[in-house]
């Protein structure tokens, strides 16, 4: 690598590290970041609002907690609209995706040693694939 390309990566990666907005963004140790709450609520909506179900999610309600699911059912009208219906259906439906693809192939590699490692890393890359994380990075 060229000094220069050097040096500009050194200081690039040195001001972000004491930039106040990337302290800001930084998670708490066991918090759950902003992305996985915003889903965790979508699919929480669905069990709330929903009728039939395309995903049973038993855990969606605990994740989120009492306080907030209480906020959820006084915002319904917000998750109604038609852009969040939009929005938590393709959550909802990438969720079950995820699944039921998870339960079949960890059914394929589960008796193996390894195997649910295995299924999970296979389902992963295939979702990731799917939505173009995979080209991005």
């Amino acid at each position: 690598m060229r000094p220069a390309r050097r040096r500009f990566l050194a200081a690039a990666s040195a001001g972000l590290a004491l930039a106040p907005w990337a302290r800001a963004l930084a998670l708490a140790p066991g918090e759950p970041s902003r992305t996985a709450l915003g889903a965790a609520r979508h699919r929480a909506a669905h069990q709330l609002l929903e009728s039939p179900r395309v995903f049973d999610d038993p855990l969606a309600l605990r994740v989120l907690g009492a306080d907030e699911v209480r906020r959820l059912a006084l915002e319904a009208d917000r998750y109604r609209a038609p852009a969040a219906r939009v929005l938590r259906a393709f959550v909802v439906a990438r969720s079950r995706l995820a699944e039921d693809l998870l339960t079949r192939v960890a059914g394929l590699f589960g008796p193996r040693r390894g195997g649910l490692a295995v299924a999970v890393v296979l389902v992963g890359g295939l979702l990731a694939a799917s939505t173009g994380i995979v080209g991005a990075t």
